[in-house]
């Protein structure tokens, strides 16, 4: 007979807690956002070959009566070990249940061993933390993801059906995930399952039709025959209502939706390719997502590229001239000049750990459009948008919009080894690129910064004539100083200099600014923007800056400050809020032979 049963911890053992929610809801994501970007992301992974698009259906109801009291019995169960968990059990004395049901369909559902604990993604799931077989294209890993379902629930539970395509199945379980807790003199570990139990307290999924017939009508689950996996999380929190749950979706997942490849239902309302639009707008969402340039890169993505780079040596700095030919380059900048839509097929070199060496490709696309518009950026890892990353090359772009898509296998397997559990950003860093892949960093930031150096390359300085360019070259004195050439007009004084408030100081490898001789004026606090990039001749320095010059974010720059709050807020960009007029802001670290160029609140004022 299926119960709760929690594993109990073993005197030997190591004393290992449950401490990894917070990455799945806090002030970058919430909860219900958090709740889908893993929800969904898995159920792009696990879709089938059918060719159909995969559907995902969210749909949140209350329950009570009859059916209320059996759950809550259900969860009786659970009770003693919530209160040494130190979870408030009076939600369980109430009259209804709140139920979020989450499915998925054209999938594959939990693959591999359900009562051996085996490699699999039914082990991945169920029975592991904080890793997973998966690998290849496979994008969400099970690995910590998963937490995200007792996370949106009152008492840390939730259910599971899986349905296996030619298999005997179906497969029901349950998981309660709170933490190390005491009852008595038992110690137990933070996980709990609805389970059938064999003598050594081992976890048998439920297999028998009825039962789990009966257990899926209860909690309100419409899967049947169809492969996939559907959850059931039960005392849902308050936090994830539909109106959160489709801002999530036409958030994270606009691009699948658009593309075809996935169609999300919450409650009763569909959202797809055709119908995206008018959700976004009933929605009320603020988003500056191009919808017409996501169409476009999604149609355009099906066929052959523009041009495709040639291999001549992968490095992080391109792509370059080195990549086209003059024919194709010419080609490139005369589509970004006329604003129509350039696709381009880059090479990346692979090389997994044991020495295999692979040529991939990506693709990046890239718009010019009207000056008034705000640049936008996206990169997509199979499918799933990415949203940290476009941040990071954001700033040294204007007046266009880019994507980079990776669909190859090994890209998105690279890619998926880098990413944070929160699926949101990569991470040089990662714990999975140095023991899968060779040189990680340069390939990540070959594929990072390979949409930077494209516009770069094709955005060409517009000549514009300049009366005063001359001046101090071609030039005569003021007719008022020349005897015999009349004095009709008197000499005009020179505007008196403006008040300097600050002063930029050149240093061996960077830059000081400190108090200037009005800083006294200053009314304190003062809040102010510092820009440094490197000075270029012919272009506009900060609008050409890109992290691989330097990154004000990574320990390579040093800085040092006095009578300031500092913020980095870009590659070369921070805040500061001045609170003492004897301030300092010293940076260091840059290349001494590159001329730096500092601007304070929009306004040049010395160059260094």
């Amino acid at each position: 007979m299926a119960e709760w049963k929690f594993v109990r911890r073993q005197p030997n053992g190591i004393d290992q807690d449950l401490t990894q929610r917070d990455q799945f809801h806090n002030d970058e994501i919430g909860l219900a956002e958090a709740l889908v970007r893993e929800t969904i992301q898995n159920s792009l992974d696990a879709s089938s070959d059918t060719g159909n698009p995969v559907r995902v259906r969210f749909s949140r109801r209350t329950v009570s009566g009859p059916a209320a009291k059996e759950i809550r019995n259900i969860s009786m169960g659970l009770r003693d070990h919530l209160e040494a968990a130190n979870i408030d059990t009076h939600i369980l004395d109430g009259d209804s249940v709140d139920i979020l049901v989450i499915e998925d369909f054209e999938t594959t559902g939990l693959t591999g061993e359900v009562n051996k604990s085996t490699p699999g993604g039914f082990k991945d799931f169920w029975r592991r933390l904080g890793g997973s077989e998966k690998h290849g294209r496979k994008g969400g890993r099970w690995g910590l993801g998963k937490l995200v379902f007792s996370t949106s629930s009152e008492i840390k539970s939730f259910f599971g059906l899986t349905i296996r395509e030619n298999d005997d199945g179906p497969y029901f379980l349950g998981q309660s995930a709170l933490k190390n807790h005491e009852i008595g003199a038992d110690q137990y570990q933070w996980c709990g399952f609805y389970a059938n139990h064999d003598e050594e307290d081992y976890q048998h999924p439920i297999a028998d039709a009825e039962e789990v017939q009966n257990l899926a009508d209860l909690l309100g689950i419409t899967r049947t025959v169809e492969p996939g996996l559907s959850i059931a999380v039960i005392y849902v929190s308050p936090a994830i209502t539909p109106d959160h749950l489709l801002k999530g979706v036409l958030k994270n997942y606009f691009f699948p939706i658009i593309s075809g490849d996935l169609v999300v239902t919450i409650d009763s309302d569909e959202i797809n390719s055709k119908n995206f639009d008018s959700f976004v707008e009933k929605s009320g969402l603020s988003s500056n997502v191009p919808i017409d340039f996501i169409r476009d890169v999604s149609r355009e993505q099906k066929f052959a590229p523009d041009c495709e780079g040639e291999d001549v040596g992968i490095d992080p700095s391109q792509p370059d001239e080195a990549y086209f030919s003059q024919e194709d380059l010419e080609k490139l900048r005369a589509k970004y000049i006329s604003r129509k839509l350039i696709h381009v097929r880059l090479p990346l070199e692979l090389t997994r750990k044991n020495g295999e060496s692979l040529l991939r490709r990506f693709d990046l696309f890239l718009r010019r459009h009207d000056a008034e518009a705000s640049p936008y950026v996206m990169f997509v890892r199979d499918r799933m948008v990415v949203p940290g990353e476009g941040s990071k090359v954001k700033s040294g772009m204007s007046n266009v919009s880019g994507a980079m898509i990776a669909s190859d296998k090994d890209v998105v397997s690279f890619l998926g080894d880098a990413e944070n559990p929160a699926h949101t950003g990569w991470n040089l860093r990662a714990e999975k690129l140095r023991p899968n892949w060779k040189k990680p960093e340069e390939t990540l930031k070959s594929i990072r910064f390979a949409l930077l150096n494209l516009y770069r390359l094709l955005d060409q300085e517009e000549e514009r004539m300049d009366p005063d360019a001359l001046r101090d070259f071609f030039s005569i004195p003021d007719s008022g100083e020349i005897p015999g050439l009349g004095n009709e007009h008197p000499p005009v004084d020179s505007p008196p200099p403006g008040p300097r408030y600050y002063r930029i100081s050149k240093r061996n490898d960077g830059v000081s600014i400190g108090p200037g001789p009005n800083a006294g004026e200053l009314s304190l606090p003062k809040s102010v923007r510092v820009r440094i990039a490197f000075d270029m001749f012919g272009a506009n320095p900060f609008n050409r800056h890109s992290p691989y010059d330097f990154d004000l974010r990574v320990p390579d720059v040093e800085l040092e400050s006095n009578g300031v709050e500092v913020e980095v807020t870009e590659s070369n960009s921070i805040g500061v809020t001045i609170q003492d007029a004897d301030f300092s802001i010293n940076f260091s670290g840059f290349d001494p032979h590159r001329d730096l160029i500092v601007k304070i609140d929009d306004t040049d004022l010395e160059d260094t």
